[in-house]
């Protein structure tokens, strides 16, 4: 059975109830007409032995044995008992033995040693001399015959032909139903064996759950497909940024080896590109620890006031040579501001958001603001700057690792990670980011790029250890 396909196992079942559905009805519409035919035929007994019993209510025994009387009318034999139940006037078929006893008002059944049924009905009778006598009348039942033989021809023709519908219907509807299963199957084989995820299963229009399930699947090879192309196009951006910074620690290498005169530079451009490659894989094992939930939080109460106020005056040292006027405007209205959360996860975003900004931002007299507010149980920071900003239809993109907007590309000084970093770190710590469209802007607000931290001032407990 368990070898059987799912089409077949449902087409074996239907034939199966439909066999127990047909088998149960002919015997309860055999039951029908035989208790039918009984009482049809008891009342006609029951008729003769009326009267009978009235022509020999008078006299009793002596107008029982009366010749004139008709003991045998339509097949019916009419037979008289005295009040001990002994037989002394009628008729009784031949070659019937065991009669069953008399019961006055019923109607009772029983078949002879040749396989006959018959039906005996008695009737309780008294004389004018108040004498106790018994009428009985004994027919042969050929309706049950007549019956049986009439059901068991319906059963055994009208049952094979109607498994064969069955078979045929449940085999049709059964093939229908799991067409899209097949069709599914058939894709994933060819995804297994050609490697390609772009192949979709043909959705039926029909909303069955075959085709709730077909278009579940086709969205989670969308995903699949999403996320293999993002990792693949991941490791070719991860190939091509370590390519460049390689390249010119072997050139200049290389060069040191032909010029000693040239080593000292050499060797600070080799420096310099080193340190590249680390902060890039520096970022990226930041980035996959946090995805993957294996980043150890150290949560503690954080004056977020004071953490960036001390970031502002980092920020404006770090970044004296590019000319960028960097300040803290707090709009909380003052009153104490802390929050629980990671203070060193905490400012390497706020300084990815701040190194974005200043780098995104006019060059040089360049402006760039960081807000604090507080809303509902969050603090709010906001880092804006007063640039060119970033297209409606790149400010999803900006958070994909390596990406980075057209403006920018030819900058060499970016790696395309901080932004992405800030995202994992932002979700790892409870907090969201995102950036403010322009047409939500505030009314006088900087030109630039706007970006919006949300922290709840207490961590939930899914957030406070990984």
């Amino acid at each position: 059975m368990t070898r059987l396909s799912i089409t077949a196992r449902i087409t074996l079942w239907y034939a199966i109830v439909l066999v127990a559905v047909s088998t149960i009805l002919m015997v309860v519409l055999f039951h029908y007409y035989d208790i039918r035919e009984q009482n049809i035929a008891g009342q006609q007994i029951m008729s003769i032995l009326e009267d009978i019993s009235d022509r020999i209510s008078t006299d009793g025994k002596e107008s029982a044995k009366d010749h004139s009387i008709d003991y045998q009318r339509n097949n019916i034999y009419i037979s008289v008992y005295d009040k001990d139940g002994a037989f002394f006037a009628g008729k009784i078929p031949d070659g019937i033995e065991g009669l069953p006893g008399i019961k006055p008002g019923s109607t009772q059944t029983f078949k002879d040693s040749r396989g006959h049924q018959w039906l005996v009905c008695d009737t309780k009778l008294y004389t004018d001399g108040k004498e106790r006598l018994y009428v009985r009348g004994i027919a042969e039942n050929t309706n049950y015959r007549t019956e049986v033989k009439n059901i068991s021809r319906i059963f055994f023709i009208a049952i094979p032909i109607l498994v064969l519908i069955a078979l045929a219907g449940g085999w049709i509807i059964a093939k229908s139903a799991f067409r899209p299963i097949r069709e599914l199957t058939g894709v994933l084989n060819e995804i297994k064996v050609e490697g390609d995820l772009s192949k979709r299963v043909p959705v039926p229009e029909n909303r069955s759950e075959t085709g709730e399930l077909t278009g579940s699947i086709n969205g989670l090879f969308d995903t699949i497909e999403e996320m293999v192309d993002r990792e693949r196009q991941f490791a070719s951006d991860v190939s091509h940024e370590l390519r460049t910074p390689l390249s010119i620690i072997r050139t200049q290498s290389e060069y040191a080896l032909e010029d000693p005169g040239y080593t000292e530079l050499a060797l600070m451009t080799i420096i310099r590109e080193s340190r590249h490659m680390g902060k890039i894989i520096t970022d990226l094992l930041t980035i996959s620890r946090s995805n993957s939930g294996r980043l150890r939080l150290e949560i503690k109460d954080v004056d977020i006031r004071r953490l960036l106020s001390e970031l502002t005056e980092q920020a404006k040292m770090a970044n004296a040579d590019s000319d960028t006027d960097i300040v803290f405007v707090d709009e909380t209205g003052g009153g104490e501001l802390t929050i629980e959360s990671d203070e060193d996860l905490l400012m390497r975003i706020l300084l990815s958001l701040i190194e974005n900004a200043v780098r995104h931002g006019k060059s040089p007299g360049g402006h760039v603001e960081i807000r604090l507010r507080r809303y509902e149980g969050y603090a709010v920071i906001i880092v804006v700057d007063d640039g060119e900003g970033i297209a409606a239809e790149e400010q999803d993109k900006v958070w994909n690792r390596f990406y980075q907007a057209e403006g920018s590309r030819s900058r060499k000084d970016s790696s395309g990670l901080g932004l992405a970093m800030a995202a994992s770190l932002t979700k790892a710590i409870g907090g969201s980011i995102r950036i403010i469209p322009d047409e939500e802007k505030r009314q006088g607000e900087l030109p630039g790029a706007v970006f919006k931290i949300d922290l709840p001032m207490k961590m939930s407990k899914k957030h406070t250890s990984t």
